[in-house]
């Protein structure tokens, strides 16, 4: 039997696949230790949200999730998804607003202003600050960056690699003089879990 060049290179790319898939970074969890959500950990009684739903790991390792159809979704400090509950007041990494019922829970929401209402519209002018470093983290929700600071990035664009859409991790970068800093994904590979 004589093996063709082309088969001995099919069967080593498959070998190296199939290493590459065995030692993957899969979270497990011991069975009544917790949740496996996503790619996410939880430990038992531990609760988190789904978008808007609340949702809690249970002792046998499923996710319980109660649904909730509005509130305000945005951007954290650090990129990660936060919630707000209807007529909370939040701050959006930018201005202090109020969470009132939009269009897909993602804003934009009213300032928050604690003024009379007679002379609010005049403050809120003067008091809405004009933010730069506006992104969609990965579960393309809106937020603001800070500068210098690197954030998790939805890049409608990709790279090189790929022409659609991926996740990055893309910093705020001062723009060309005299202009807004801006959230910089040129030069930022995909990232692949």
């Amino acid at each position: 039997m004589k093996f063709h060049r082309m088969d001995y290179l099919t069967k080593a790319l498959l070998l190296v696949a199939l290493v590459y898939i065995t030692n993957a970074d899969i979270p497990y969890v011991e069975p009544g230790e917790g949740c496996v959500y996503g790619i996410s950990v939880y430990n038992v009684g531990e609760e988190f949200n789904r978008g808007c739903d609340n949702c809690t790991c249970n002792a046998d390792g499923t996710v319980k999730c109660i649904k909730i159809k509005k509130c305000c979704l945005y951007a954290g400090p650090d990129g990660q998804t936060m919630k707000a509950e209807l007529n909370e007041i939040f701050y959006d990494g930018c201005n202090k607003v109020n969470c009132t019922e939009s269009r897909k829970n993602k804003g934009p929401w009213p300032l928050y202003t604690d003024t009379e209402p007679d002379v609010e519209k005049q403050n809120v002018r003067k008091a809405k600050l004009i933010c730069t470093c506006r992104y969609q983290n990965w579960g393309k929700i809106w937020g603001y960056a800070t500068s210098g600071q690197r954030v998790p990035v939805w890049d409608p664009k990709g790279d090189y690699t790929l022409d659609s859409g991926c996740p990055k991790y893309c910093p705020c970068e001062p723009n060309k003089k005299g202009r807004k800093e801006k959230v910089n994904c040129k030069s930022e590979p995909c990232i692949w879990f």
